[in-house]
């Protein structure tokens, strides 16, 4: 009985803790998180639609929307349909180029 009530205060003080972590803070901050969160949100909606655009572009015969895309730095990598990684912008491009 001792060590499930301890256990049972334990699970209450974590849940209490993980529930009231916000709890404290002022509202407009809370606004402000939310607002960050949804400009997060659209960025990504906006970035996946730019990616899908690019990709029905590229069906059609025309690579300059991924191109515009893809960063044009020695770092950026590519991993193809077949498992080669591609390093570099050159080679990225490179591979465009052929299709």
């Amino acid at each position: 009985m001792k060590v499930s009530i301890i256990i049972l205060t334990v699970l209450l003080v974590v849940s209490s803790q993980l529930v009231g972590c916000n709890s404290d803070k002022p509202q407009q901050e809370s606004n402000t998180s939310d607002s960050i969160k949804m400009d997060a949100e659209q960025g990504l909606r906006d970035a996946n639609e730019r990616l899908y655009s690019g990709l029905n572009d590229m069906f059609e015969g025309n690579i300059d929307t991924l191109v515009d895309l893809w960063s044009h730095s020695d770092e950026v990598t590519q991993m193809g349909p077949w498992g080669e990684r591609l390093t570099g912008w050159e080679a990225v491009a490179s591979s465009y180029r052929h299709l």
